[in-house]
């Protein structure tokens, strides 16, 4: 019995193993080296492909990670500017305040600075208490 029938026979029997070389063998024996060579070049080709594809990706994740940044940013700086409006209307609130509290104080009145501008608000009522 050759090799080949001892092959197929252990083929025919189940040995796993031996299945896997024999389908190897017979591959490498029946694919010239051109093919094989051509196999191989079809392989590099589609994980190139495979590559590309990730990179592609990646990058679109990058564009739309910098976009986030972009907007997160300009999103920062509205809020800044909401801020210092804010802050800038307080500050002058303040300071008329203080200055209303001024002219309390010269008059005699030492109110806290709710009566005050409760004072003020109803300043065109005549006052029930007199």
């Amino acid at each position: 019995m050759d090799s080949g029938q001892r092959g197929i026979k252990e083929f025919r029997e189940g040995h796993l193993e031996t299945q896997l070389s024999l389908l190897l063998w017979s591959a490498v024996a029946m694919t010239p080296w051109s093919d094989m060579k051509f196999a191989r070049s079809l392989e590099l080709a589609i994980l190139r492909q495979k590559i590309l594809v990730v990179t592609g990706k990646l990058r679109e994740q990058e564009r739309i990670f910098k976009e986030n940044l972009l907007r997160i940013a300009e999103r920062r700086s509205e809020i800044r500017e909401a801020v210092d409006e804010a802050m800038a209307e307080y500050s002058l609130l303040d300071s008329a305040a203080k200055d209303l509290e001024l002219k309390m104080a010269r008059r005699g009145l030492f109110l806290d600075s709710r009566l005050c501008i409760q004072h003020v608000d109803g300043a065109d009522e005549p006052d029930s208490s007199q």
